[in-house]
């Protein structure tokens, strides 16, 4: 038995969804240059919060490091 325009379907289905996959990663890889693009100083002051509780906390240099009290 035959079927008559099946390959044609099948082909037409596989492209669809070769089409509908590459759509979905173009608008994921979007939203996310998207998303760094706006807060980048959010995600950036978040980097340095660590350095700026250090600078706080006066903590204390070793004797090593160049700029340290007993140098």
């Amino acid at each position: 038995m035959i079927r008559r325009g099946w390959t044609t379907s099948f082909y037409d289905v596989v492209s669809f969804v070769n089409n509908s996959w590459s759509t979905c990663t173009r608008k994921i890889e979007s939203e996310r240059l998207r998303t760094s693009r706006y807060n980048k100083q959010k995600l950036r002051g978040e980097e340095y919060i660590h350095l700026r509780d250090a600078n706080n906390n006066n903590a204390t240099s070793p004797n090593w490091y160049v700029g340290s009290p007993r140098h």
